[in-house]
Parts: structure tokens; C-alpha cells; sequence
């Protein structure tokens, strides 16, 4: 693993639900010095009272200065004017996101800096600042998000062809951005193993809301939103009025029909220390979306965090998930779906928990940061023994 160095970490909120940015930064916050710059946004925001919340919270942070997570992370949240599409807003943009890392950069005492991107819109900052070395990993395909800024895919090509690194989640995303940087690789996602399978999960109590609830228990945690194939949702809890079905996350799109049944169980967004005293109660873990552009892209992290609790998995047939096809069930139909979920209740396992162990424990963001940092230190020494460009004439 890379030790000493300095990172500026461009992605989402920190404070949001941990992602696979938080966990790879929070293993290498453990060595090396870490500024974490909070989203520069990635769409244009409306007067909506969630919108305007945010953007209230984001201005007193600011001028708080950054928050100190741990001996040497910091956390940033820069002042970003909104209309991104304005040469005006993107010039002052540039400027004052400069100033402030430049006075950061002193302060915290940084050089030799890796300008980590996880969000394509903060490329920008590259027009007025140069580092040392620039990665870019990719974890979703951008374009596909119907929220997201419509030159998000202009940006993101820019800063591949500008990287000296590119990394991806999924082998769909390897394909599509490989075309704009040969030093492009694969790096699928880890699993926080000592959380989901250590002595937190093990010895969690059971909340009150999970333990009134009647086995068996088919659950999903994460994010509800246009990804999550409701319909399917619905057919399972419809046919199987048997088996509770339980939901733990916030939910952004409609989800009536599937609360009206007595055996759906919503139980809302959980703080991250506390979802496994949920999730070990699962007698089997969902992966729920639907299949298009968008997600064939995905590589769902809680796929390794169900096997890492030791809980067979049921998903649509997802290209990362296929992969896994030995140790988890994959479903191309509703009724393939339903069938397989029946199966792993009646005890009819595609796999043993040690054999789900032994996946989850090959697998940790540890030995994910590893091949990452073998990565950089490669592109690294080869850029140190590339022989001068000769000088003209």
C-alpha cells in the first residue's frame, strides 16, 4: 500500500451513506495525508427545499474550514456557483476552488499531490492547477443517470485522456472508458469484511422494529431510486405473503403498492454503525434492479457485504454479479427470481456460508487499495524513467 503520500479526494458529500470512495480513502487516510473535497455538484440545482437545504448547509461549512476526521483527513466543502453551463460561474468556480487548495495545500503542508476524481464535473480545477499525478475512478457510467448534468460525458472523456490512471468498478465501464486511455484498469469493489463478518456483526442487538418482524426475512439495504426494479419488487412480495420482506434505506421513488402488502416492511435510511444489527437478521439478501444501460454498469458493493454476513444472495442477472454465479443465484425472470428465493428458504443452498466467507474474505478494501497502490506506483516509476523530450532548437 502507498504510504506518505498526499491525495486531494474529488467525489460526493462525505457525510452521505458510506460508498466505495469513503471506504478506499478511509483505508488510505491510514498512511498518507487525505483532503477530501465535498461535491462540486453534478447538476444544475432547483429552489426545491431539499436543494436549498443543501446549499445552506454547504455555505456554513465553508466557512467553518475543513473538519478534521482523523490525524491527517480533512474534509473540505468548497463555495461552487450553481449555473455550470455559465463561463462566468465556471471561471469564479476555477478561481475560488483554487485559492482555497492552494491555501490548503500550505497549510496541510502537501506536495507531490495525487488529484484523485471520483466526479468527473471537478475536472475544471485542472485548467489553473497541475499535480503531480492525476487518477480518475470511475464507479458509474455518468451519462446514463437521468439527473445528471447532459455534458457530463464531455467532461468525463477530458479527464480520462488527461489522467495518468483510470480505474473502473466494472468491466462495462473498463470497455467504454479504455477507448480514451490505455492506462485503464479494472479494479472491481471490496467488502468492509471486519464490519459485516467481525465480532460488530456477530454481537449487534437485535432493534426492536427487526425483532417484531416474522421470519423468514428476504431484505435489501440501500438506496430505493430509479434503479430498483419496483415491479419486481411487488410480483415477489405478492407471491410469497409468507416471507417478510424488509427495506432498509431512503426511498426516492414511489413505492405504495409494495407498502400496502402486509408482509413489506419499510423500515427507512439507517445510520452506517448500525446496519448491521439489521442486515445479519436477513435469512436472504436481495439485489433488486433493473437491467439497462445504468446498471449493467453497476457493481453493487452489498453484494460482498451479504456474503461477508455469511446470507445467501438472490439478484437479476447484473454482468458483475454473473460473475459470481457459483455462489450466488442469478435470476433472468421474474419467476427465476421467485424460484431461487424459495429454494434458499426451504434450505436448499446454491452454496455453503463458509464458501460465501471464503469469497467475502478474499475481497477486502484492503487488498483492494493494495492493487490500486501497485498501480499508481507502476504509472509512477514509469513516468520517472521516461527520458526527457528533447529540447527544440
Amino acid at each position: 500500500m502507498i504510504t506518505g503520500r498526499n491525495i486531494i479526494c474529488f467525489s460526493n458529500d462525505w457525510r452521505n451513506d458510506p460508498t466505495s470512495k469513503h471506504q478506499i480513502m478511509r483505508v488510505l487516510g491510514r498512511e498518507n495525508t487525505i483532503l477530501w473535497i465535498n461535491s462540486v455538484g453534478l447538476r444544475q440545482p432547483t429552489l426545491v427545499k431539499e436543494d436549498v437545504s443543501r446549499m445552506a448547509r454547504k455555505l456554513r461549512s465553508f466557512f467553518r474550514g475543513p473538519e478534521k476526521i482523523h490525524d491527517r483527513f480533512y474534509v473540505f466543502t468548497p463555495i461552487v456557483i450553481p449555473f455550470h453551463h455559465s463561463k462566468l460561474a465556471q471561471g469564479v468556480n476555477t478561481t475560488l476552488l483554487t485559492l482555497s487548495l492552494e491555501h490548503y495545500i500550505k497549510k496541510f503542508h502537501m506536495k507531490d499531490i495525487i488529484f484523485w476524481f471520483y466526479l468527473p464535473s471537478a475536472q475544471f480545477i485542472l485548467r489553473r492547477m497541475h499535480p503531480a499525478f492525476i487518477l480518475y475512478h470511475c464507479v458509474d457510467e455518468w451519462s446514463k443517470f437521468s439527473f445528471i448534468d447532459e455534458k457530463i460525458s464531455e467532461k468525463e472523456e477530458a479527464l480520462c485522456r488527461r489522467a495518468d490512471l483510470v480505474l473502473t468498478s466494472a468491466r462495462e465501464l473498463y470497455a467504454t472508458k479504455n477507448r480514451f486511455n490505455p492506462h485503464t484498469h479494472y479494479i472491481p469493489h471490496g467488502v468492509d469484511y471486519e464490519y459485516f463478518h467481525g465480532a460488530a456483526s456477530r454481537n449487534a442487538p437485535v432493534p426492536p422494529e427487526m425483532a417484531a418482524i416474522p421470519k423468514p426475512i428476504a431484505g435489501f439495504f440501500g438506496l430505493i431510486h430509479e434503479w430498483i426494479d419496483t415491479e419486481l419488487l411487488e410480483y415477489l412480495v405478492r407471491r410469497n405473503p409468507n416471507v417478510s420482506f424488509v427495506f432498509i434505506g431512503k426511498t426516492s421513488v414511489d413505492v405504495s403498492k409494495i407498502a400496502a402488502y402486509p408482509n413489506a416492511h419499510f423500515l427507512g435510511q439507517k445510520g452506517y454503525g448500525e446496519l448491521v444489527s439489521y442486515a445479519r437478521h436477513f435469512d436472504v439478501g436481495l439485489i433488486p434492479f433493473k437491467i439497462n444501460e445504468l446498471t449493467i454498469s453497476v457493481n453493487p458493493i452489498k453484494l460482498k457485504e451479504y456474503l461477508a454476513l455469511g446470507i445467501p444472495v438472490v439478484s437479476v442477472d447484473l454482468p458483475e454479479v454473473a460473475a459470481y454465479e457459483r455462489v450466488v443465484n442469478v435470476a433472468g425472470s421474474y419467476e427465476a427470481f421467485d424460484e431461487a428465493l424459495r429454494r434458499e428458504l426451504r434450505g436448499e443452498y446454491k452454496a455453503s456460508r463458509a464458501e460465501l466467507d471464503a469469497v467475502a474474505r478474499g475481497e477486502t478494501w484492503e487488498r483492494k487499495v493494495e492493487e490500486i497502490s501497485a498501480l499508481i506506483e507502476e504509472r509512477t516509476n514509469a513516468q520517472r524513467a521516461r527520458p526527457p523530450e528533447a529540447s527544440l532548437p
